[in-house]
């Protein structure tokens, strides 16, 4: 081999692993922890800002049907459920230009959307004065279509229903409410009239 002959040698490095940084790990954790802290509060704060006392929601509603509504008061001894498509979740008391009378929450199963929640303006002897839909998720196009008819519920005798079943397709077809073509709704509609008969001929 010549002198002036240069033999090169390839280096070969061994990637070194890098070493665990555990400070990192720490300032992810505190980061993550952070931002769940305050997503949480703002969570909070818009449901402060935004909750809807349902008690105060239906006494309003009262007043607004009944402007001369005095001694409103809930009663939820009053409030018996029976069926397994049709519940009441609470009953105000008051009078109604000296007149007893009872609204009664409740919420009938199986509409398309799963419940719709009516509130029933009763009288004394049993007839349904007014009628109004508290919360539904039905369809505007389908569903919809019966609510907007859920006044032809006033001047229902609830005394006269006996069955406080699950209301069924023919059930429901029979119903002055029903609109073709939206028997699923008029169903919910029906479990909840059947709750409300159910708790007012019980009371």
């Amino acid at each position: 081999m010549a002198d002036n002959d240069v033999k090169v040698e390839a280096e070969v490095k061994t990637p070194s692993k890098k070493k665990f940084d555990k400070n990192s790990i720490v300032w992810c954790v505190c980061i993550l922890v952070i931002i769940g802290a305050v997503a949480g509060a703002l969570l909070g704060a818009i449901n402060v800002v935004t909750y809807v006392d349902p008690d105060e929601a239906i006494m309003t509603q009262i007043t607004a049907i009944y402007a001369s509504a005095t001694d409103i008061e809930k009663d939820n001894s009053l409030a018996i459920s029976g069926g397994a498509y049709g519940s009441i979740t609470s009953v105000f008391k008051y009078k109604a230009e000296g007149n007893d009378m009872f609204c009664y929450y409740a919420v009938g199963r199986g509409a398309y959307d799963g419940t719709i929640e009516i509130l029933f303006f009763v009288t004394s002897d049993g007839i349904v004065d007014e009628v109004s839909v508290y919360s539904s998720g039905e369809t505007s196009a389908v569903g919809g279509k019966v609510l907007k008819v859920i006044d032809k519920i006033k001047g229902f005798d609830l005394k006269t229903i006996e069955n406080y079943g699950q209301a069924t397709s023919s059930d429901a077809q029979g119903m002055a409410y029903y609109v073709s073509g939206a028997t699923v709704t008029t169903k919910g509609v029906t479990n909840a009239l059947r709750a409300c008969a159910y708790a007012f001929n019980n009371k």
